[in-house]
């Protein structure tokens, strides 16, 4: 994929067919053992192969961030949600703890989280999968991403539809998404031709 890619892109394919590597590929989070035998990755003219540890750190949350498949997997569970999403955006910022905590509660609630206190205040297995999954989306857009890569949260059917057309409208026009689906790309075009935001590959 290059040159200028529309708002949403959406990669749809069979299971089983390297969608999930691809994408973290992109972010260098190739399991142990991982290498890419052949081809570029690039963002914004620079090569995104070999990169240091520190170099990564500079970019990834802040200039490319990825949103995962299961959000719940990535989150402690002896830890609160608002201690490591503190933690997250201090990581990437000079902001204080009690602007960690007030810029957290805010991104939950634009993600339509009720009570976002509460959600802080809870550990990630006191949530149902949906509000993980929120929560998960509310961190990897709290920098407002370059490139924001989502690793198969959008489903199939009338979901996937609603959930491309959502992310397409609330995208600020700075930020693209690459998501990733399982599913037949034609059927996907017709879903999503009613939208001019959104690419499927």
């Amino acid at each position: 994929m290059s040159g200028a890619l529309p708002r949403l892109l959406l990669c749809a394919s069979a299971s089983g067919s390297g969608k999930t590597t691809a994408v973290r590929t992109v972010l260098g989070l190739l399991p142990p053992g991982g290498t890419v035998e052949g081809g570029r990755v690039t963002f914004e003219g620079h090569s995104l192969l070999g990169l240091s540890h520190k170099e990564w750190g500079r970019l990834r949350g802040k200039e490319l961030s990825m949103i995962f498949q299961d959000s719940g997997a990535m989150l402690n569970p002896i830890r609160t949600v608002g201690s490591q999403f503190r933690e997250y955006i201090r990581a990437h910022s000079v902001l204080s703890r009690q602007e960690a905590a007030e810029l957290s509660g805010e991104m939950l609630a634009r993600m339509g989280l009720p009570n976002p206190e509460s959600i802080l205040a809870s550990y990630p297995f006191q949530l149902s999968g949906g509000q993980r999954q929120r929560v998960g989306i509310a961190m990897a857009m709290t920098f407002q991403p370059r490139l924001l890569l989502a690793d198969d949260v959008i489903t199939t059917g009338a979901t996937m539809a609603e959930a491309a057309k959502t992310a397409a409208f609330l995208l600020p026009a700075s930020i693209t998404c690459i998501a990733v689906a399982q599913t037949e790309r034609e059927k996907s075009r017709k879903r999503l031709k009613s939208t001019d935001k959104c690419g499927i590959i």
